[in-house]
């Protein structure tokens, strides 16, 4: 049973129970470049000595997390499924030295300290969030674990580049789909939601996907906070 609409927990017991080991492993081959986009931020932004601190927001199995560690920093991984957490924590192995998960909800993390990350990255969560006053809380959250100068890199999925709404279930008014879980965002109304949540734009692009079978764009972001 969902204890909220963004719960994912049923979810990541399929995945669990069939030995899968993180989303992607629900619908095998459906997102082959999920993580393209994460990478290439990731090689644009090389580290200098020191190893700086990373949250995963919506971390999942883990996928995103060991890209963020291997490129240097120091992930904490956060999601709302007790069992993606699980997941997560046999994905990492060795590796969890760097990497620390916990199960908590990205809209309210009072057991995170303020002003303690570099990097805040959302790789595919903020799209699942449907409600203005959710999506609020998530971006406000970001910040607020964010340090001064700290950076949010999202991929999030956009209304342009002409998806097919009615093959996905997409109410064209509302670009929320049939199960009030996936959310389809327009660019200025991105630009606004980050400026309302306190971080300015350092770049904002349309990445197509012509790999997935209802071809659009994703809006890649990275924001820093003001």
């Amino acid at each position: 049973m969902r204890r909220t609409y963004y719960d994912h927990e049923p979810a990541y017991r399929r995945i669990k129970d069939a030995g899968g080991r993180g989303w992607d492993d629900l619908h095998p081959g459906a997102a082959p470049g999920s993580y393209d986009a994460l990478d290439a931020f990731l090689a644009d932004h090389p580290l200098g000595p020191a190893r700086p601190l990373a949250i995963d927001l919506g971390c999942g199995g883990g996928q995103a997390s060991l890209r963020i560690e291997r490129a240097g920093y120091r992930v904490l991984g956060v999601d709302f499924s007790p069992t993606a957490i699980e997941l997560a924590r046999a994905n990492a192995g060795s590796e969890m030295r760097s990497i620390k998960f916990l199960v908590a909800d990205c809209l309210s993390m009072p057991e995170i300290p303020s002003d303690a990350f570099d990097l805040a990255i959302d790789n595919h969560t903020l799209h699942c969030l449907v409600l203005p006053e959710d999506r609020r809380r998530f971006l406000a959250e970001a910040r607020r674990v964010l340090g001064p100068g700290g950076v949010l890199f999202s991929e999030t999925m956009s209304a342009e580049g002409e998806p097919d709404f009615k093959e996905l279930g997409v109410d064209p008014k509302t670009r929320i789909d049939e199960h009030r879980t996936r959310y389809w965002v327009l660019r200025d109304e991105l630009r606004t939601e980050l400026a309302e949540a306190g971080f300015e734009i350092r770049s904002m692009s349309l990445r197509p996907q012509p790999e997935r079978p209802n071809p659009g764009c994703t809006i890649v972001t990275v924001a820093a906070r003001a």
